[in-house]
């Protein structure tokens, strides 16, 4: 009734980290969003993760309750996979690169850390998942922990392990108190 009394000709609503609610709910909350934005000039943005999202339901009778995919939604990835390593590695590098030319730190200067150890920028990488927020926490542990040998600063595969162990603890523990 507001959006044809204010004649609204577009309307967004965002709902952001969307797995925060209970699984169960989150087919009849989208519902009643739906249900009420229908034929009316509102969009709806879930920003979600796909498996800790229950988007679509049916109950006991048999009667839908959420929103379908390729019917009533699409999913649009913003995290790049693995399934694509060259592309993942590259955005994840830059990302990188911009955070430290932003606090003046030379880019190939850090990379080259990683290149004398065997393969340990692609370590890192898959360590994250592609996820740059996971990434970007590794790269932190692995500054933390960055070690002096007798030619200088070196990150070797013990550091990324670590660092990658310490990663995926935080993970299990906070998968832990979700359920």
């Amino acid at each position: 009734e507001l959006v044809k009394e204010f004649n609204v000709t577009n309307l967004y609503l965002y709902f952001d980290d969307y797995y925060h609610l209970d699984l169960n709910s989150q087919p009849s909350i989208i519902d009643y969003f739906f249900r009420i934005s229908k034929d009316l000039p509102i969009s709806l943005k879930i920003a979600t993760i796909r498996h800790r999202s229950n988007l679509y339901s049916r109950d006991k009778d048999g009667q839908v309750k959420g929103i379908q995919s390729n019917a009533d939604h699409t999913f649009v990835d913003l995290d790049f996979s693995l399934e694509n390593f060259d592309s993942t590695e590259l955005f994840l590098k830059q990302i990188l690169k911009n955070i430290l030319e932003k606090n003046n730190y030379i880019f190939d200067d850090f990379f080259n850390l990683f290149v004398k150890t065997d393969n340990g920028f692609d370590r890192v990488v898959w360590a994250s998942g592609g996820v740059p927020r996971d990434f970007l926490i590794l790269i932190m542990y692995i500054i933390d922990s960055i070690s002096l040998n007798e030619d200088g600063i070196k990150i070797d595969k013990k550091i990324i392990d670590t660092a990658a162990e310490l990663l995926f603890k935080e993970k299990l523990q906070d998968l832990g108190s979700e359920y």
